[in-house]
């Protein structure tokens, strides 16, 4: 055989065998990640919120009706206070620690906030057709590139859209993008459409970095703090 193709079956061979470019591995423990503070920027005992959604009049009523009352010390329009989960897309927003789980065609957030646990399914799947809507919503994610591209549908209009009382409507529809820009960092780029609640989609995005701590897990979280529960 000429020598010319062997190695041009040698090649062959050797590309048939070389393992397919594996995905970023984002298994473990994350935390909130914010930028340092800018000299002469005011200083804040917590980060700054994502900017606000553009809210139709009926949701602009319900957002101020919150603001109203959070002025009065009444939290009663702050979901979480009643033990419920944060669910989507508040959850991805956590200042407690979260842990990612990629394992094949699934990838798994658990955060540290009342436990809530999202699984994104990358093996293909579609959306169902019949879902019952829940606090985390159903997740499909493709790739592209190293890029992971999530689709979420089906969220619970119980579920918390911010901390500051904005609500959605049970048509609300999240895209984001999990980028790492740098080894240890994650920024998840949102961008919302509810065309019964905003009058334009709402784009922001967190950043979460890895815990210096190699030890560290997911703490159980127990709510058993009702004080400010609605009577």
């Amino acid at each position: 055989m000429r020598r010319d193709v062997v190695l041009s079956t040698l090649v062959l061979w050797a590309l048939s065998c070389a393992p397919a470019l594996a995905h970023p591995d984002w298994t473990g423990m994350w935390v909130p990640y914010h930028p340092p503070r800018a000299a002469g920027a005011p200083r804040s005992a917590n980060p700054p919120a994502p900017n606000l959604p553009s809210l139709t009049p009926p949701y602009q009523k319900i957002y101020e009706k919150a603001q109203a009352l959070f002025d009065k010390g009444d939290l009663s329009m702050d979901k979480t206070v009643n033990c419920e989960p944060p669910g989507m897309p508040l959850m991805m927003s956590f200042d407690n620690d979260g842990e990612v789980l990629m394992t094949p065609g699934r990838v798994t957030i658990i955060s540290e906030w009342a436990g809530d646990v999202r699984r994104i399914f990358t093996d293909g799947r579609k959306h169902p057709d019949d879902l019952d809507p829940s606090f985390e919503g159903h997740s499909i994610g493709h790739w592209e590139g190293n890029d992971l591209v999530v689709d979420t549908v089906a969220i619970s209009t119980r579920a918390s859209l911010n901390l500051v009382g904005s609500q959605q409507s049970d048509k609300m529809h999240i895209t984001e993008r999990f980028h790492e820009p740098a080894p240890g960092r994650l920024n998840i780029s949102f961008h919302i459409e509810d065309p019964e609640a905003f009058t334009k989609p709402w784009d922001y995005t967190v950043m979460w970095q890895r815990d210096k701590d190699p030890l560290d897990y997911v703490h159980e979280y127990h709510c058993d703090n009702n004080r400010n529960k609605p009577k």
